[in-house]
């Protein structure tokens, strides 16, 4: 199975917040995901530069 995840799954690896042991779980259970380029906006490019990720858009 392909797992779609949003902005707000993506975040919840990054950013702790009540549900994100749970989101890593769920998305760690597929090693397929897939999101819509709509999906890397401001916000997670915020977090990225912050946490010091590379985000790379093709």
């Amino acid at each position: 199975m392909t797992l779609y995840v949003d902005t707000s799954a993506l975040l919840k690896l990054y950013v702790e917040e009540a549900e994100s042991s749970a989101c890593e779980a769920y998305l760690g259970s597929d090693d397929d995901w897939v999101t819509g380029r709509h999906t890397f906006d401001l916000r997670l490019g915020e977090v990225a530069t912050r946490s010091g990720l590379t985000v790379v858009v093709p």
